[in-house]
């Protein structure tokens, strides 16, 4: 299976494209990881899509759109040439995560999330990744003053 096929199963979501470089530019400024301890924003500007040619030979990039076309969540798939217990491997990181705190993203990106990782052995494009790595915060909050609906 493609992984653009398992991504259009879930409503809103899809894959982005350099086209989609400035709506996703502008989520992810609006987007800051942020705990009750500290905040962490950087910039991705002019070019979203640049550093992840560094991080790895592929890299995909998963959005949730709302009827209007904004984005509404993101999030990263980067795989790369690794060793682990002394052999190659490939190991992939999901990064970039950030969903706003509305009700039908984080419910659609939790069922993406999941059948990303689960079916990971079906999808050509992440196949022979044998390892995954992410980080998540444990109290992640949307900053005050935003929309949550």
């Amino acid at each position: 299976m493609r992984l653009a096929e398992l991504v259009q199963r879930v409503p809103g979501a899809r894959l982005a494209t350099p086209d989609d470089n400035a709506r996703i530019l502008d989520f992810f400024d609006r987007s800051p990881m942020q705990t009750s301890a500290f905040a962490l924003l950087y910039r991705r500007s002019p070019d979203f899509f640049r550093l992840l040619r560094y991080q790895g030979g592929r890299a995909h990039v998963l959005i949730f759109v709302d009827g209007q076309g904004d984005v509404r969540g993101l999030g990263t798939l980067s795989l790369r040439a690794a060793w682990v217990d002394g052999r190659a491997a490939t190991v992939g990181t999901l990064g970039d995560l950030r969903i706003g705190f509305y009700r039908d993203a984080i419910t659609h990106w939790r069922r993406l999330v999941s059948d990303v990782i689960a079916r990971s052995r079906e999808i050509d494009e992440v196949a022979d990744c044998t390892h995954w790595r992410t980080t998540i915060m444990d109290d992640n909050r949307w900053p005050s003053g935003r929309d949550s609906t």
